[in-house]
């Protein structure tokens, strides 16, 4: 059976969570080397993340 996240901020780190965390943080990234990259995400929920952090939520 897969664990549950805890509470808070740990919810994000699951399933494409990280991703999203990343891109709030550090903006989206490319490199042509065959690896998984940030661009294949919306930038709706980056934003949010990235909102409600500088207004200290």
């Amino acid at each position: 059976m897969a664990s549950l996240p805890k509470s808070g901020w740990e919810q994000f780190s699951h399933w494409d969570g990280k991703w999203y965390v990343e891109i709030a943080n550090l903006g989206y990234s490319y490199a042509e080397d065959e690896q998984q990259h940030s661009v294949a995400f919306y930038p709706l929920f980056p934003l949010l993340i990235r909102g409600l952090t500088t207004l200290g939520m």
